[in-house]
């Protein structure tokens, strides 16, 4: 717990005693990890159970956890396969401890204090380690809500699982949710683009438009069916009344040019003049 806080000296010290059990035998440098932050839930679980400590209290207790685990971690590389197999041991042993048997008590020590160790260990070893916690997560109630921690360590897996970093992951979801978002503004833009002009048409309406248009609204095949054949004959009268009237037209202008003609034969009868008479 006191690793990279306590002084270089002291770092270096833990690193050799590390170096020591590894030596020895992985498993045991392993077993000593798992040992020390489950020493450090014990303190995060008392305090969480203590209902009469401040809230404070258990919010220091789970930082000081993931803090500790971190800092553990960052011993690991993920390159280097003996500090893989510590991590996977390590691991499985967290894992058994919380889940084997099922104890919901435990599900918030695989958040607070694996979680930083996951991203140490191999894709394919990620994967073992999901398909053991799905399996588990078939028995776990939904409607506890210690659960949620339990599925916040299954999502840190499985996307280690998938190949990803972390903050790869974290990328392409602001990414998605910047996408959305934008999807939804050119939604939001067309459908008041669409109401204006429902309204600009509304505005602009007479009753006569709007009586035009409620009778289209109700009108079925029958109906328009019957209102073609009213137009067309409608059309055919209109038709014939112009016809009639161009013929009358035409008669009248006949009869003036015959009249015309006849007035042309007509020779003036002129009166006799007074200087005849005398």
């Amino acid at each position: 717990s006191n690793f990279a806080i306590g002084g270089d000296h002291l770092d270096a010290a833990i690193k050799g005693f590390m170096t020591e059990l590894r030596r020895d035998s992985q498993k045991n440098l392993a077993r000593t990890i798992f040992m020390a932050l489950a020493d450090a839930y014990q303190v995060v679980s008392n305090a969480m159970k203590d209902k009469d400590a401040d809230e404070d209290i258990a919010q220091r207790a789970i930082d000081f956890l993931r803090d500790l685990a971190t800092r553990i971690a960052s011993i690991f590389s993920p390159s280097v396969q003996r500090d893989r197999l510590v991590v996977r041991v390590m691991t499985a042993d967290c894992v058994n401890y919380a889940l084997v048997p099922l104890k919901p008590e435990r599900f918030a020590f695989l958040e607070y204090a694996v979680s930083a160790f996951i991203p140490k260990i191999s894709q394919v070893d990620a994967k073992n380690v999901l398909e053991a916690c799905e399996k588990q997560l078939e028995h776990v109630d939904e409607s506890d809500k210690r659960s949620l921690s339990f599925k916040e360590f299954i999502e840190v897996v499985r996307v280690r699982s998938l190949g990803k970093s972390a903050a790869k992951v974290e990328r392409e979801r602001k990414a998605a949710a910047r996408k959305a978002a934008k999807e939804d503004e050119t939604e939001t833009s067309f459908e008041e683009e669409d109401e204006i002009e429902t309204d600009s048409e509304l505005a602009g309406a007479t009753p006569g438009s709007n009586k035009t248009r409620k009778t289209n609204a109700n009108s079925t095949p029958g109906s328009e069916k019957k209102r073609t054949l009213e137009t067309e004959k409608d059309f055919a009268k209109i038709v014939e009344n112009e016809e009639s009237k161009e013929e009358t037209i035409t008669t009248t202008a006949d009869e003036g040019e015959a009249v015309d003609a006849d007035m042309e034969d007509v020779v003036p009868v002129q009166k006799p003049s007074r200087r005849g008479r005398r």
